[in-house]
C-alpha cells in the first residue's frame, strides 16, 4: 500500500500532523512561560516587606499602585508619609549597592514613580527612603518586593512633533523619532532626576549643539561619542558609558537607573548609533515626572 493510501485510510478522528516540528514546540514553550511570568507579576500579590514590622507577616506600608507597568520595570509606589524635613526621597536595589535613585519629594503621602528594569518574571527588593538632601536619612519608609521586566515602554505622548530625540528621566529612556514620527530606534539610559548648582534642567526642548568622537573629564573619567544639547558649567548630553583607569564606572545591566551627573549615559552601540543619528542643530525633548 502506498504512503498516500495509508494516510488516507486513517479514521477521521486521527489528526493529520501528527508531530509538531522542535522549534514550535519551543517557541510555544517559551511563550507559555513569559505569559505566566507576566501574570504573575501583574495578578497576583506582591510579597511585601516592612521595614519597621517586627511581625515577618506585617505588612509594610509602601503598596504599588494599579497604573505601574511591572514587565517594564516601572513602578509607582505610594503609602507612606515622607515626613517634614525631608526634600528627597531615595530608591534603592538592596542586593546590588550601585543601583541607587535620589529624587525630589515634599513631605506629605509618598508618590513615587520609579524604573527598576529587570530579567522578565524576576524579583526585586526596593528600599525607599526619605532624605534631607543626598546623605542625610530622615525616615525609612519600608521596603518592598516586586515582580519586574525589561519590556521598553512606547514613546511618551506630549513629546514634541517632528524628527527628534526625547529623553525621559522618569523612564530612563530614549527614543529617536523620525520626521514621520515613527520611532527608529528606543534603548535604556542611565540619567539624573533631580536640578544641580550648576542649573541642569530637568525636563525642556534644547538642540544638539556640539558633538566629540571623544570625550575627558577632570577627574580621569574617558567616554565616547558625546552629543552635547544643554548647555551648563558643564555641558550636557548623551554619551557611551565611562570609564576610570579601564574600567566602566557601571555595567550595562545597570541602564534604567539614574546613576550620572546630569548627561545620560548609554550602551556603547546606543551611544554610537545617537552620534550618527543627531546632527548639529537636532531637538531634543527631555521630559518625565
Amino acid at each position: 500500500m502506498s504512503i498516500r493510501s495509508t494516510w488516507d485510510t486513517l479514521p477521521p478522528w486521527r489528526s493529520r500532523s501528527r508531530t509538531v516540528p522542535r522549534d514550535t514546540l519551543v517557541a510555544v514553550k517559551r511563550f507559555v512561560a513569559r505569559s505566566i511570568l507576566l501574570a504573575v507579576a501583574l495578578l497576583s500579590p506582591v510579597h511585601l516587606h516592612g521595614a519597621h514590622a517586627s511581625n515577618p507577616s506585617e505588612p509594610s506600608p509602601l503598596r504599588l499602585a494599579e497604573d505601574s507597568q511591572s514587565d517594564a520595570g516601572l513602578f509607582h509606589l505610594v503609602g507612606p508619609e515622607v515626613p517634614p524635613g525631608a526634600d528627597h526621597v531615595r530608591y534603592r536595589n538592596v542586593d546590588k549597592a550601585i543601583q541607587v535613585g535620589l529624587v525630589p519629594h515634599e513631605s506629605g503621602p509618598l508618590d513615587l514613580w520609579l524604573r527598576a528594569p529587570a530579567p522578565l518574571g524576576s524579583t526585586i527588593t526596593l528600599a525607599v527612603d526619605a532624605m534631607a538632601g543626598e546623605d542625610t536619612l530622615v525616615k525609612s519608609l519600608g521596603s518592598i518586593t516586586l515582580f519586574s521586566g525589561d519590556r521598553l515602554l512606547p514613546l511618551p505622548v506630549d513629546s514634541g512633533t517632528g524628527r527628534r530625540m526625547v529623553i525621559d528621566i522618569t523612564a530612563q529612556q530614549v527614543w529617536l523619532v523620525e520626521s514621520s514620527g515613527r520611532v527608529s530606534s528606543t534603548f535604556l539610559m542611565s540619567g539624573r532626576r533631580r536640578p544641580t548648582e550648576s542649573g541642569f534642567e530637568l525636563r525642556g526642548r534644547f538642540r544638539v549643539y556640539s558633538k566629540s568622537e571623544r570625550l575627558w573629564t577632570s577627574e580621569g573619567a574617558s567616554g565616547r561619542f558625546m552629543v552635547r544639547y544643554q548647555r551648563t558649567v558643564s555641558s550636557v548630553g548623551t554619551h557611551g558609558i565611562p570609564s576610570v583607569r579601564g574600567q566602566l564606572v557601571q555595567s550595562i545591566d545597570d541602564l534604567g537607573w539614574p546613576l550620572s551627573d546630569g548627561c545620560a549615559r548609554l550602551a556603547f552601540n546606543d551611544a554610537k548609533r545617537v552620534y550618527a543619528w543627531a546632527g548639529i542643530g537636532t531637538t531634543v525633548v527631555v521630559v518625565g515626572r
